[in-house]
């Protein structure tokens, strides 16, 4: 009895320090492989939990023990381990965050605009150096369309064309940008620009055959 009582015991705790570990999420632990891992780790321990209870109920003296300190060691390591991949086993995608649990979606959203804005910015710094580098400027225009900074995304595609006017990745992007701004008039005309420039392009007839279709335009 002692031994079932101890086995509910760490059953609770074990989803507790999983439930904070994982930062609380309603549907999920955490992400990419260790997210995997989290739910490895509760399916194996809702297993043999079950074969403990069947194992009561067959009334199996030999194995009772065995299963009971086999969930104790799972507890252990996993909790060890989620230790770790919060803290030095953290790459530079997820840096340490002060906290020993997986960083929210706010937080993961926050950090790749931050990521986005880095490399903006080092375009910027290249662009500066040489003005008329339209094929950076237009990468900026992409990265701005990412993060739905449309405005900006429009500015530096513009700065583009007005360098290469043939350029069709900068009218691809401006299309995307007006789009982005529900203003589809314009993203139609920049679409039907860039397929004038090259209409072999993967994608562009059918964004203007769809973009027609869907807001009724000639």
């Amino acid at each position: 009895m002692k031994i079932h009582n101890r086995i509910l015991t760490f059953t609770i705790i074990y989803f507790v320090l999983i439930a904070f570990l994982s930062g609380f999420g309603p549907l999920s632990f955490g992400a990419g492989l260790g997210g995997l891992m989290y739910l490895f780790l509760i399916i194996l321990w809702i297993i043999i939990l079950g074969t403990y209870f069947l194992i009561i109920r067959l009334k199996n003296i030999v194995l009772k023990p065995i299963v009971s300190r086999l969930m104790i060691a799972i507890m252990i390591g996993s909790c060890l381990y989620m230790t770790l991949e919060f803290t030095y086993l953290r790459d530079g995608l997820y840096p340490w965050n002060g906290r020993i649990f997986m960083i929210s979606h706010e937080e993961q959203l926050q950090m790749e605009k931050e990521q986005i804005n880095s490399k903006i910015d080092s375009l910027e710094q290249e662009v500066r150096a040489n003005p008329d580098d339209y094929q950076s400027q237009t990468r900026q225009g992409y990265l701005l369309n990412e993060i739905e900074n449309w405005d900006r995304a429009i500015e530096k595609f513009n700065k583009a064309i007005v360098t290469n006017p043939r350029y069709f990745d900068a009218f691809y992007g401006l299309g995307e940008s007006y789009c982005g701004k529900a203003q589809y008039v314009l993203a139609l005309r920049a679409f039907e620009q860039a397929k004038s420039i090259d209409a072999s392009r993967e994608g562009v007839s059918d964004r203007i055959v769809n973009l027609k279709a869907a807001h009724r335009m000639k």
